[in-house]
């Protein structure tokens, strides 16, 4: 799945040149895709862009799958990450808001699309933790925790069960990033987790007890994805290069 800086949304396969499936068709630049992920069971999938709009699409042959059966207006200037807690109905979003906006109050946000409309968002969180925007999430779904990446290099854990942001001692300021975090990835298998920011620094994170167990300065000039494979970790950057 391929979304680009026209809000495009498209569906390629390996081997083949032309697309597949076009879920959303080229429009303006403050509609570009800046995320797209699927669900645990691989048949949904949500999609994000830079006007702060979150859609939801099933993911089928159905020529209905086609179209979104849900959008989210989050208010959000900008909607930079959004991701599915488990294979349910709830969503979390996270991206950059205004802080003279009381009504959205915050960068970090949670919605369940069972809910009648005016009863989806579920909470929203940000001003009082980071000024910056969320620009990054990631679900660990033992621990129910989801931990979000913002802007200034700060790391914060959310607890799901009780809705409320955790102190953690190990988010600190002394082991956080010191520039803006980009990219977070975690692996089941290694209970691990790293985070990536825009000054090429990746850290590795113990899942469970959430310490800091490694640095690696200036992998990239810029890291702009992480990704968890087997028992490798992938880092690209805007050098041009893979590691």
């Amino acid at each position: 799945m391929c979304g680009n800086a026209l809000g495009e949304l498209s569906l390629w396969s390996f081997g083949q040149t032309n697309c597949l499936a076009m879920y959303a068709k080229p429009g303006e630049r403050s509609n570009a895709i800046n995320n797209v992920r699927f669900n645990g069971l691989g048949d949904k999938f949500v999609a994000c862009n830079a006007s702060g709009v979150v859609q939801l699409w099933k993911f089928g042959s159905n020529p209905n799958c086609l179209i979104p059966y849900e959008i989210i207006n989050t208010r959000l200037n900008c909607a930079k990450d959004a991701l599915f807690l488990n294979s349910g109905s709830v969503i979390a979003v996270g991206g950059s808001s205004d802080p003279s906006e009381k009504s959205i109050d915050g960068s970090f946000q949670l919605w369940d699309t069972l809910l009648p409309k005016s009863q989806q968002k579920l909470c929203s969180f940000g001003q009082k933790l980071d000024a910056g925007s969320c620009n990054a999430l990631m679900y660990l779904p033992m621990e129910e925790l989801l931990v979000c990446g913002y802007e200034s290099g700060k790391l914060v854990a959310f607890d799901i069960r009780q809705r409320c942001m955790l102190e953690v001692d190990a988010f600190d300021r002394r082991n956080c990033h010191r520039s803006a975090i980009i990219s977070i990835s975690h692996s089941h298998e290694h209970n691990l987790f790293g985070t990536a920011s825009s000054d090429g620094c990746i850290k590795i994170w113990d899942s469970t007890t959430l310490n800091l167990k490694s640095t690696y300065q200036n992998v990239h000039d810029e890291v702009t994805k992480l990704s968890f494979r087997g028992d490798f970790l992938y880092s690209s950057g805007s050098d041009g290069r893979m590691v």
